[in-house]
């Protein structure tokens, strides 16, 4: 989390006011002149992780109050949902600003939807979309998606339509005869199927 000089935040020992930053390499020390101090200096130093980890978080977009063990959801003092419902309104206004642009350079009319349909039907060819990286990454996702479907279509076919066996075999003497038999020429046992 980054504060700044001035800013209100809890402690392990209480509430207090930031007053400076010391850097030692990688490790940073937050000076902080507590509200109540029962110590000889009046600023104490704190690392940062120990001031980001207060007994609860509060996300800064919708305000609910979160405890510790939340803290991995955390990022920019955001919750998942919030964080999540975000960056998904920014995706969208992009795809769409950026189908707009589209729309005009080639004369085109797709809506949101029509346009994810050309790229399933493959109506649209990647090399248009190389000054639009929103709709690229929706291109791209749509046809891994397309790919996807291919490859589970052709496992099916291979499932349905399986190899002849090149010889079968009696399950009771063992002679093999080639061609389809049921039972065994020789002691009219069940046949087995054999693949070399």
């Amino acid at each position: 989390m980054s504060w700044k000089i001035g800013d209100k935040i809890n402690t392990p020992h209480g509430e207090g006011i930031v007053s400076s930053f010391e850097r030692h390499s990688r490790i940073v020390r937050v000076g902080v002149i507590l509200d109540k101090n029962n110590f000889d200096n009046p600023v104490n130093f704190y690392f940062q992780d120990e001031l980001s980890l207060q007994g609860h978080f509060r996300c800064k977009a919708c305000k609910n109050q979160y405890s510790i063990e939340d803290s991995l959801d955390f990022v920019d003092q955001e919750c998942i949902p919030c964080r999540s419902q975000r960056e998904f309104t920014l995706f969208e206004r992009y795809l769409n600003h950026e189908l707009t642009k589209f729309n005009i350079k080639n004369r085109t009319e797709y809506s949101t939807n029509s346009f994810f349909d050309a790229c399933f039907c493959e109506k649209i060819k990647s090399s248009l979309l190389k000054e639009f990286p929103t709709l690229q990454i929706v291109f791209n996702h749509i046809n891994d998606q397309v790919e996807m479907l291919k490859e589970d279509d052709n496992f099916e076919n291979e499932e349905d339509h399986m190899q002849e066996p090149d010889y079968y075999f009696c399950m009771c003497c063992g002679c093999e005869t080639a061609g389809r038999a049921y039972d065994c020429p020789r002691c009219m046992g069940p046949m087995g199927e054999g693949f070399f």
